[in-house]
């Protein structure tokens, strides 16, 4: 069985931009406002400041899924054990 690298990307992608979206969203609440500290200095232009600073945080979710998604696929294809 192969994986498939952009379909698993995207699938990973969508799950922690929306993900880091809710967390912009909810920790105004102080809800997570400790691990929101910590992704907003690793994911420049996200923060609490307007809608737009939160969106670039449910970007940068989706692509780091996305990335880490597509490799994660490329990796298991490598390394399948062939019987």
């Amino acid at each position: 069985m192969q994986l498939y690298p952009v379909r698993l990307g995207i699938t990973i992608g969508i799950l922690w931009g929306v993900s880091m979206l809710l967390l912009a969203l909810l920790t105004g609440r102080e809800y997570g406002s400790v691990i929101f500290k910590l992704i907003s200095k690793v994911y420049i232009g996200c923060g609490q400041k307007n809608i737009l600073s939160k969106l670039v945080c449910g970007l940068y979710g989706f692509i780091d899924g996305f990335i880490t998604g597509a490799l994660i696929a490329l990796l298991y294809n490598f390394i399948a054990i062939k019987k």
